[in-house]
């Protein structure tokens, strides 16, 4: 937030947060980026006018509002000035950023190419080519460039630049001094909700940090020395590390290549004791199987509400119109053998006739044979 008086240490606050805004705005991929190119806060614009200037408040996406308007004579500033601070100032109070603004009609706009190594420092590039640009000097015109693409294997980058005549601006500009305000933004004006232009306000002109700010920001580029003579320092120290996880893979497979042979030996044991419980499995009826031939042998008139399964006898719990056929019936079961009532047969008047609990044994090939032996 910027009052009529506000301290250099917000002020250079403020700096620092656009510069960190725009920092991370260029580290975005483009699809991320909000169609507003970034968040301005409430922004006070000031629009240059033939004979006057136009002070409107935007704030984020919303429509601008007029705040006044301000008679501008070239050669006498101080008065806009004082207007201006009136407006600003007493009318309005804060704001947290102030722009300059120029029609487009009174800008030059053109696209270029650049090599991709000036991506970072595009209005620099473009400084010393501006006699081939434009047909002014640099030292003429206000200018700013912004980035529209860049492709890193062709090695060329893709800028949009923003010039306007000195002459154009220096009276508004001279008015602001007069008013005792300082802009952030000289840029070619642009419709609300599309990306803004790029800042032509040569860095001299633009709010210094405070001493404090250029400290943090000493500090962080001496974290950033640190980081880079880590980053340089991590591959070498990786490749050891490789080179000693290979000596261990090494090592280890001299280990294994011992022990193939104690393997070999030990798949073939497991190898004939997974035939056998194949073999064991086949003898051994299943549950599933039991219950399939049951359910065959029994009628349709008969319901089992319980049935158990332990590995060698079944017992079956439930209702029949006459049980006494149940022990038949149960007989027929190939895999079952020595079919019994459990309990006696009850008359229930819940279920659906005679109550009974059968059990029978499981029917193996071994005891075929221990019966023949017998």
């Amino acid at each position: 937030m910027k009052l009529a008086g506000e301290s250099t240490l917000l002020r250079g606050a403020r700096a620092f947060g656009q510069w960190w805004l725009a920092e991370v705005r260029e580290a975005l991929p483009g699809w991320l980026l909000p169609a507003s190119g970034g968040v301005r806060g409430r922004e006070i614009r000031i629009a240059v006018a033939p004979g006057r200037l136009i002070v409107t408040l935007r704030k984020g996406r919303r429509k601008a509002r007029p705040l006044g308007e301000v008679a501008l004579e070239r050669h006498a500033p101080e008065a806009a000035g004082r207007q201006l601070a009136a407006i600003v100032k007493r009318r309005f109070g804060s704001y947290d950023s102030l722009s300059l603004t120029i029609p487009p009609e009174r800008a030059l706009t053109r696209r270029t190419r650049l090599p991709y190594v000036a991506r970072a420092n595009l209005d620099e590039a473009l400084g010393y080519d501006m006699d081939r640009q434009t047909p002014f000097a640099e030292e003429d015109v206000y200018y700013g460039a912004s980035l529209l693409s860049a492709d890193r294997e062709a090695g060329w980058v893709e800028a949009e630049l923003d010039v306007v005549h000195r002459g154009d601006v220096e009276p508004a500009l001279a008015a602001l001094r007069a008013a005792g305000l300082m802009p952030d933004w000289l840029m070619v004006d642009s419709a609300p909700g599309a990306a803004p232009r790029a800042n032509m306000l040569p860095p001299e002109l633009r709010p210094s940090p405070h001493p404090l700010l250029r400290r943090a920001i000493m500090g962080l580029a001496v974290v950033c020395l640190v980081l880079g003579a880590t980053a340089a320092y991590l591959p070498l120290h990786h490749l050891n590390q490789e080179l000693a996880s290979t000596q261990r893979h090494l090592d280890a497979a001299r280990r294994a290549a011992a022990e193939v042979e104690a393997l070999r030996s030990t798949r073939t044991t497991l190898a004939e004791r997974e035939a056998e419980l194949r073999r064991r499995k086949g003898e051994d009826p299943g549950a599933l199987e039991i219950l399939a031939d049951i359910t065959s042998a029994l009628p349709d008139t008969t319901f089992v509400v319980d049935f158990r399964y332990d590995g060698d006898s079944v017992t079956l719990t439930g209702y029949a119109p006459r049980a006494s056929a149940l022990i038949g019936q149960l007989e027929s079961v190939a895999a079952l053998r020595d079919a019994r009532f459990r309990s006696p047969v009850t008359q229930d008047g819940q279920g659906p006739g005679e109550r009974f609990n059968v059990a029978a044994r499981v029917n193996r090939p071994d005891d075929d044979v221990q019966e023949a032996a017998r």
